[in-house]
This record gives C-alpha cells, sequence and structure tokens, in this order.
C-alpha cells in the first residue's frame, strides 16, 4: 500500500510540469488571460469592454450585433453611434430619405466627428432637394477629413445651385489631392459651359473623354453643345454621332444631330434624325417642335424655302452627368 501511494506521489510530480505547460498552450490559444499574466488580454490596445464571446449579441431592444460591434453598456455612445449608422443606411437603401437624415443626425449627436454620418446626411439632403444643407455637411465632412471624392461630391451640388465657380474650385482641389477621374473634369467641363466658356469646357470634357475615346457618354454630348454653340457643326456632329453609338435610345442626341445636320446642310439626313428623336421622345413640347421641324425639312426635300433655322433643345446639363457618389 505504502509502494503504491509512493509510486503515484512520483507520477504527479512527473504530469505537473506537462499540465501546467498544456493550461499555458491553452490560455494563449483562446486569448484568456488574466491580470498579472504575461499573457495579454484580446485585443490589446482596444476597449476593456469589447466582449470575448466569437457569437452575435443580443441588445434589449431586439437589436443584434456582431462580435467586433458588440461593446458592454458602459462603452454607450459607442454602441449608440453603431446603431444610429446602422439604422441610417437602412433608410437611405430603402429610400426612405426623411427618416435616414434624424438617423444620421441622431449618430453626428453621440459623435460630431464621425465624418460618414455626414457624408451620409448630405445625400439624403440632396435626394430631398435640401442642396444648401447637403454642402453644408459635405463641409462638414471635409474638415474632418479631406478627400478627393469629398470635393467632387460637394462641387457636384454646388453646380446644382449655379454656385459653378466653387462648383470648379472644388473639382480643382479634387485634382490637386490625386484624383484621376474623369468625373472630375466633366464636372469642370459642366461648369465652364453654363458660364459659357466653351473653349475651356472642350479642353475639360477632353480630358474627360480621353485619348482612346472611351468616356461617358454625357462628356460627348456636352461637348457636341459646347462646339455648337462656337459654331463648329462638324464637331458638334461628330460628338452627337458619338452619343447615339454608345446610347442609342438617347433621343435628346438625336435631336442635337439633326439640327446639326440641318444647318450642314443634310437636309434627308436630319429628317432621319428628328424622325428618329420622336419615335423615342415623351416630351410633349419637343415632340411638337420635331413634328414642326419634320415637316419643314419635308419641305426642304422637295426643294422648298426653308422657313426659319432650327435651334437645340434646352440641355438637361448636370442631369447627365455622373454622379460622383455612385
Amino acid at each position: 500500500m505504502g509502494v503504491n501511494q509512493a509510486q503515484a506521489g512520483k507520477l504527479r510530480q512527473a504530469w505537473q510540469p506537462l499540465l501546467l505547460s498544456l493550461a499555458v498552450v491553452w490560455a494563449a490559444a483562446s486569448g484568456c488571460g488574466s491580470e498579472g499574466s504575461p499573457l495579454p488580454n484580446e485585443g490589446a490596445g482596444e476597449s476593456q469592454y469589447l466582449s470575448p464571446t466569437p457569437l452575435d449579441v443580443g441588445l434589449p431592444d431586439g437589436t443584434t450585433v456582431p462580435r467586433d460591434a458588440s461593446l458592454q453598456y458602459d462603452d454607450k455612445p459607442r454602441m449608440d453611434l453603431w446603431r444610429y449608422s446602422k439604422q441610417a443606411d437602412r433608410m437611405a437603401l430603402l429610400g426612405n430619405w426623411e427618416e435616414a437624415v434624424s438617423a444620421y443626425s441622431q449618430a453626428i449627436a453621440v459623435e460630431p466627428s464621425d465624418s460618414a454620418a455626414y457624408v451620409g446626411r448630405a445625400k439624403a439632403h440632396y435626394m430631398l432637394g435640401e442642396h444648401e444643407k447637403a454642402v453644408k455637411d459635405y463641409t462638414n465632412a471635409i474638415e474632418i477629413r479631406e478627400t478627393p471624392r469629398l470635393y467632387m461630391k460637394r462641387g457636384h451640388v454646388l453646380l446644382q445651385l449655379s454656385r459653378f465657380a466653387q462648383a470648379d474650385q472644388d473639382y480643382h482641389r479634387a485634382i490637386s489631392l490625386g484624383s484621376s477621374s474623369s468625373t472630375a473634369y466633366e464636372g469642370m467641363g459642366e461648369a465652364h459651359r453654363l458660364q459659357g466658356e466653351f473653349e475651356e469646357a472642350i479642353r475639360n470634357y477632353t480630358v474627360a473623354i480621353g485619348p482612346n475615346d472611351d468616356g461617358w457618354w454625357a462628356a460627348y454630348y456636352f461637348r457636341g453643345l459646347s462646339y455648337f454653340q462656337l459654331r463648329q457643326f462638324q464637331r458638334a456632329l461628330e460628338d452627337f454621332h458619338h452619343v447615339i453609338v454608345l446610347q442609342p435610345h438617347s433621343g435628346h442626341a438625336y435631336f442635337a444631330r439633326g439640327v446639326a445636320r440641318w444647318l450642314g446642310g443634310q437636309c434627308s439626313a436630319a429628317l432621319d434624325d428628328f424622325q428618329a428623336f420622336v419615335a423615342l421622345s415623351d416630351d410633349e413640347e419637343a415632340f411638337a417642335r420635331a413634328q414642326d421641324y419634320i415637316e419643314q425639312l419635308e419641305a426642304i426635300v422637295r426643294c422648298e424655302p426653308r422657313l426659319y433655322a432650327p435651334i437645340l433643345l434646352s440641355s438637361q446639363g448636370m442631369a447627365w452627368l455622373r454622379v460622383p457618389w455612385e
């Protein structure tokens, strides 16, 4: 009996180092260090209120949050920021812009230095037609964190407000910060075109289109309008033709090309373009004008005198520019 007890004692002494080593390895693998332990707590340097559980956490109001956002209630401001931001994002996805504004405002009240909340609220204001409020929120976001894209977004809204010089400055600032986006050049082109600075507009649209002629179709359309205003009808005609290749259902491009062809003496081709426009258009006023032009062109083809010179439709302007937040 005494011999067996002695043997058991020796076995315990032999196993103790091994068991201690296994305990240390298990603790390191699970990341569960304790105060005074040489093993660091998981997420050292982060909030001490991070939950160690890898599962989702349910909040009292029924909300479930993932582990990386599962702060305990001692860190309530950060949890509120997370909840309001997610709620705002959901409302924006559903197109509930007024509710999105409210939720983003709650997020900003919790954390006034959260630039993402200002950006989200700015877009919501823009979608509600509250352009001045959108400019203010983009300005707040820029003051927190300056990025090229924020300048392009604010520049786009400034165009809607006809503040062309300020919009041009924002697009230039975006480029100076390293943006190579053609959207910035399109915006600058539109700012100059709407101020009657057609040659400068053409230069910017040409940069936006690029050396491979692979630009956004609207850049060709607006450059064509600028050439038209300078009475460079052949170049305008080429740009309108390019729009139709890229956007074959663009009624405005057919109308514009029809006008350019008419003024260039290509009456039969112009007649075809106006007829194509009539087939595509649902604008009653523009439809009536196109029908009038068709009657005149038919008279011209029959060698009857032209009554008056055609004019372009009013431009849709910024509505066809690429929106920088998409």
